[in-house]
């Protein structure tokens, strides 16, 4: 399952990821340029990335984007 995070919450996820791991062996890297944050799990030799979006898309935006008639 993918995992987005909108843009404004950079700060504050990287407060509660550091608070939720302390002491554990993940790495967490901004990738502004792939417009991702990526966690490695040194331990399980995993990697898991979150995909950075400007903003939370609404159910309205979301419908008209996927319809037949949004290039109107």
């Amino acid at each position: 399952m993918e995992k987005f995070l909108v843009k404004e919450f950079i700060g504050e996820f990287f407060t509660k990821m550091y608070q939720a791991n302390k002491g554990s062996n993940m790495e967490v890297t901004l990738r502004m340029k792939n417009g991702i944050i990526q966690v490695y799990d040194k331990d399980k030799m995993t990697f898991k990335d979150v995909i950075l979006i400007d903003e939370r898309p609404t159910i309205d935006g979301l419908v008209k984007s996927l319809s037949h008639d949004s290039n109107s």
